[in-house]
């Protein structure tokens, strides 16, 4: 399609833009021979010859690699720039200057979607490993894009933020134009505060439940240890009818205990239940509503019937059953009544 536009116009610009975009949009060289030819013999029109050698030289790898005959236009074109004596064929930086052109011409009316770069990834395609990126916007759109592609080293990728012209296919979504943007991901996202429930050394990732009782997954690689607060950026589901997926976060940085407590759900319990021999303590919210609370985790030693105030998360475990995490735990002088209904009247 690129080739075509090429072959539609008279503006040598556009051209030469729509040949670059053709040459950087097809992987396989052995499909871009008449494209490497129709742009040796614009740039040659245009006194360009160092960087019309390189399309030649290109051309005639290619098909040297595979044995086939040399096309005419190929051989007169040499002929006609044989004092040239350049030998690279990489064109790569000519290429990526001049796309402007051709992409803003066909993008013209696509609006610039702002997307965060979420992961970065290797995919493994005709044999070969290749980075990739993938890219997020506010509404949930996902597009993935090669690594070059953003100009960018891997360990500053995480987090940057894009400007993007987004092509709606029915089942996808591809890219029409990229440039880094002027925003950074505070002004897409908005940072959640989370606690760190566990690390996975397996999978080499972080398991954190945010303030509003979301589990979420942190990949990146910081310095995190169970227990911690930490602030994160999470990423919108995407929507998948076969299976449940894990909801992305991106790290932001480390919060005060204290300050992050603040966020968390805060309820007054009472102590229904002391079992000294399994060093633990349980209260009760309310009807079906409970939490083991261990000796480890606080100096409290409560006895039946004491009112606290508990700052928890709830987790869903893989088995289907939900389970209230303590965060903190303090005595309280209230007195709910309604809660002395539920205690038990032993203690072990």
């Amino acid at each position: 399609m690129w080739k075509e536009l090429a072959e539609a116009t008279d503006d040598v610009e556009l051209k030469i833009s729509a040949l670059c975009k053709a040459i950087l949009s097809e992987p396989n060289d052995d499909y871009l021979g008449e494209v490497h030819l129709a742009l040796a013999k614009t740039l040659i029109s245009t006194n360009q010859k160092v960087i019309a050698k390189r399309e030649l030289n290109k051309f005639k790898e290619t098909y040297q690699r595979k044995g086939w005959k040399p096309k005419e236009g190929y051989i007169l074109m040499s002929k006609e720039i044989s004092d040239i004596t350049d030998t690279s064929s990489d064109n790569k930086d000519f290429y990526s200057a001049h796309l402007f052109p051709a992409e803003e011409f066909v993008y013209s009316e696509i609006e610039w979607t702002t997307m965060v770069v979420s992961d970065v990834y290797k995919q493994k395609k005709d044999g070969r490993e290749r980075e990739r990126a993938k890219l997020v916007s506010a509404d949930g759109k996902e597009v993935s894009v090669r690594f070059e592609t953003l100009k960018i080293k891997a360990k500053k990728a995480i987090g940057s933020c894009y400007d993007v012209k987004i092509i709606d296919h029915e089942d996808r979504y591809d890219i029409g134009m990229i440039r880094e943007s002027e925003k950074t991901i505070i002004d897409i996202f908005t940072p959640v505060t989370c606690y760190v429930d566990y690390h996975n050394k397996e999978r080499k990732c972080f398991h954190l439940i945010t303030n509003d009782n979301k589990q979420v997954v942190l990949s990146q690689q910081v310095e995190l240890k169970e227990g911690q607060f930490c602030s994160c950026y999470i990423m919108p589901q995407k929507e998948n009818d076969k299976a449940e997926l894990p909801i992305h976060a991106l790290f932001s940085r480390i919060e005060d205990p204290k300050t992050a407590l603040q966020s968390f759900t805060m309820r007054t319990a009472v102590v229904d239940h002391v079992n000294k021999s399994k060093q633990l303590f349980q209260c009760v919210f309310g009807l079906g509503m409970d939490i083991i609370v261990y000796f480890s985790q606080t100096d409290l030693r409560p006895l039946i019937g004491d009112y606290v105030q508990i700052r928890y998360v709830r987790k869903k475990l893989k088995d289907g059953r939900v389970i209230r995490k303590m965060l903190s735990i303090e005595p309280t002088d209230s007195c709910e009544k309604e809660l002395k209904k539920l205690l038990r009247d032993t203690s072990v």
